[in-house]
This record gives structure tokens, sequence and C-alpha cells, in this order.
């Protein structure tokens, strides 16, 4: 097993990141990204409230949250003076770990989840600053300290009860800072719930009641990325979730994902990921 030392804060793209950590101050809309790593993170100091794929959901300080990071995601509104927590776990390991199957799918299949507090023992927002101070120290074996200790939570996570969706906030309910729009939100939902389909800039424009320049530059504005570049992210993402969870054939997946071709998913999917369709399941069965 190779450990990777801790990365910083990532950044838009689909690379893998490895076993490593982010911790520091969090602000909105610093960056939509998405990475092929499970994320187990926590808010300090005040609660946040973002975006994970068409979900838009309030994230309590103290608490940890787990989700499968291959969905675009990002802060879109935050408490003053709050800092977030996180360790990222490689997909193949995170599977191998054999966590309850009721917990694993409920993850591959796009929900956040929240671990209650539990009754004893350290408070799990002191426990992630635990683990990152640990992977901080760089050896190996508090590497695999820090593999061992994220387990046995998740695990004790998903034998105490059912794993409950993180409950979705209404866009239209949160308070954003000076400078945010309330449109984006409403972007990112509907072109998440259509980007397995055939669609263009113009047909989301129409819908949303906008100019479709003005909703090209609002969307970059915001989040970093062009809308139709968002897009096949998007359809990456369902792609990964289809070869992690299902046995369809490549061609069946790259339609599924709203590809229009298996070549065109080939390049993009190996252009953000890596590698190809085909590897990419075989890396998550094996373990790398």
């Amino acid at each position: 097993m190779t450990l990777i030392r801790p990365t910083a804060k990532p950044g838009r793209s689909l690379e893998a990141f490895g076993f490593s950590y982010l911790s520091g101050p969090e602000t909105p809309f610093e960056q939509l990204h998405q990475h092929d790593e499970f994320e187990v993170g926590c808010p300090h100091g005040g609660e946040i409230i973002a975006m994970f794929g068409a979900k838009t959901i309030r994230l309590p300080p103290g608490q940890l949250v787990v989700f499968w990071a291959t969905q675009p995601h990002g802060p879109v509104a935050v408490s003053s003076g709050v800092h977030s927590t996180a360790i990222h776990i490689p997909t193949a390991w995170f599977l191998h770990w054999n966590l309850p199957v009721g917990f694993v799918h409920s993850l591959l299949h796009g929900e956040v989840l929240l671990c209650p507090q539990r009754a004893g023992g350290l408070p799990d927002g002191r426990l992630i600053k635990h683990w990152v101070e640990l992977m901080r120290q760089g050896t190996e074996q508090l590497h695999r300290v820090v593999l061992l200790e994220v387990e046995a939570r998740l695990r004790q996570f998903a034998a105490e009860a059912p794993p409950q969706p993180a409950e979705h906030t209404c866009p239209s309910e949160i308070a954003l800072l000076p400078g945010q729009s309330p449109q984006f939100c409403r972007i990112v939902t509907l072109v998440a719930e259509r980007c397995h389909e055939p669609v263009s800039v113009g047909e989301i424009a129409e819908a949303l009641g906008l100019h479709p320049n003005y909703l090209m530059r609002l969307f970059r504005q915001l989040s970093g990325m062009s809308l139709m570049e968002y897009v096949t992210r998007q359809r990456v993402a369902y792609a990964q979730r289809l070869l992690a969870t299902t046995r369809l054939k490549i061609i069946d997946v790259a339609m599924e994902s709203g590809f229009g071709s298996v070549c065109r998913f080939h390049t993009v999917f190996a252009k953000l990921c890596g590698t190809t369709p085909r590897q990419y399941r075989v890396g998550l069965r094996n373990g790398r």
C-alpha cells in the first residue's frame, strides 16, 4: 500500500488526491470541485451549506459528513470564521473495507451521510483534528493508524442504525453572502437533473428564464468552469458510479451517462480520471 503525503486543498480537477487531508478556512464558492476519493469531513466554528451534485445540504459544526467526492461539490454559504477539516480515502481502499452493504450503497449512489455524535469518547470534531495531526507527522505507521481509526469510526456509524441521508435544504432558503447569486443553485440543480440527456446551453437558459450569455458568464464566475464542462463532469461522475455498482457493458455505461458515443466517453473519461473506464473498474475490484 502506497501512502501519499498530505495534499493542499484540491483544485477543480478530477485527479486522484490519494490518501490525504485538507484543513483550513472555508469560503463560499471558493471552488466547485470533484475527486475520486471518499471524503470524511467536519466544519468547525459554525455551519456550512454546500452543494453536492443537485443537493444543497446544511452541515452542522462538529459533525462528521461522509460522501463520495466524485460528484461536483463545494460551499454555498458559510458562517463567519468557519474552517473545515477532511480526510480523503481512495475509493478502492474504502470499498475493500467491506463496510455494511447498505451504508456503501447509499454513498455510491450519491447520498451525503451525517454521523450522529457518539454518547461517549472523543467528539468527532476533535477526533478528525487528531487524525490530521497524526497525518501531518508524515510517517507511514501513523498513516496506517489513521486509516484503522477512520475505518473503525465509520464501521461503528454504519452498525448503529440504517444510514439516513442528510436533509436537503431548499436553495431559496439559503442566506447567501453579498456578491453571491441565488440563481447559481437553480442552475446547478437543473444541470444535475438533466445532464444524462442531450442538453444545450440554450435549453438550460430557456428553462431558467435567463439569457444564454448571462447564464454562461454567471456560471463561470461562480464555479470557475464553463457550464458545459460542468455537464461533462456530472456525466463522468455518474459513469464512475455505474462502473462501481453495476456490471453494465462499457458501451451501456457511456449511453446511460449521457455521452453520445463510446469514443467520446473514453476520451473524456481518460482525460479527467487518468485511466480508461475498464481499467477504472478493474482497479476498484483489485483495491488499487
